[in-house]
């Protein structure tokens, strides 16, 4: 990402470089419209306490859920790259 301004897309190839590699190479840019964000938030927020929509577009649950994949994905490192699960025991609720 470039500051909020695009979103840049990955994939991986194989690598020119190094035999039995791959490499991430950037498949597309997208630009993301300039808008104040928490201005956004806000009127979202304002049009569900209107009751002109059900529900935010991005709620508390949902920000706890990207963590809790972040912190998977960190796990996973950690086991070498290896699948780690989603298991309510570890207080997970993705």
């Amino acid at each position: 990402m470039d500051n909020g301004d695009r979103i840049e897309w990955y994939v991986f190839e194989e690598s020119r470089r190094y035999s039995g590699y791959r490499e991430l190479k950037m498949n597309t840019i997208c630009p993301v419209q300039k808008k104040d964000r928490l201005v956004e938030a806000i009127s979202d927020i304002v049009s569900v306490v209107n009751g002109n929509k059900e529900q935010v577009n991005c709620s508390g649950k949902d920000g706890f859920a990207a963590i809790e994949l972040c912190i998977l994905m960190l796990e996973s490192a950690r086991a070498n790259g290896n699948p780690v699960s989603l298991r309510k025991e570890n207080g997970l609720h993705v």
